[in-house]
């Protein structure tokens, strides 16, 4: 296994132990839904972004990994010149990220905050708290796709 694919792994892993501790922390219902669901939704979104560029690096074949994974298609191409032509599952990728009704277009899309360098929420990051930008359903079904194109892709690169 190469070390952009193992780094998708540890991601999505990590992405699977948010979601376990979003579901204990709603079933032990201390804190208000909406809270959790922002608190875990940008852990479990982040984990997820990142195994996704850790892939799609893993897919390009990039010899020299960067420290930080590309988040998209067009941020690989503009890190990296992928091969032309391109090989059929990041034309796969590309079409499920320019479509968007496509989970992927839709996990790229959602909003991905962070508190700001005076350790305050932005004030975006409140309102994305008050519109209820995640939800449990889309998290897992965020995490369970990947995984499971993931798979799929990599079973065929195992083959290739």
């Amino acid at each position: 296994m190469s070390l952009a694919r193992g780094r998708c792994n540890q991601k999505l892993y990590y992405a699977s132990i948010q979601l376990q501790g979003l579901h204990q922390a709603l079933q032990a219902s201390k804190s208000p839904e909406t809270i959790l669901l922002e608190a875990y939704g940008q852990a479990v979104q982040g984990h997820l972004l990142d195994a996704y560029g850790w892939f799609l690096l893993e897919l390009a074949e990039v010899a020299d990994l960067p420290k930080v994974p590309p988040s998209s298609l067009s941020e690989l191409a503009g890190a990296t010149e992928p091969a032309q032509p391109l090989r059929g599952e990041l034309v796969e990728l590309q079409n499920l990220e320019s479509d968007p009704q496509s989970w992927l277009a839709r996990l790229l899309a959602a909003p991905h905050h962070s508190v700001s360098d005076t350790g305050r929420p932005s004030q975006a990051l409140l309102a994305s708290s008050q519109a209820g930008v995640w939800s449990v359903l889309e998290l897992e079904a965020w995490c369970r796709e990947l995984t499971s194109m993931t798979d799929r892709m990599g079973d065929s690169l195992d083959e290739w």
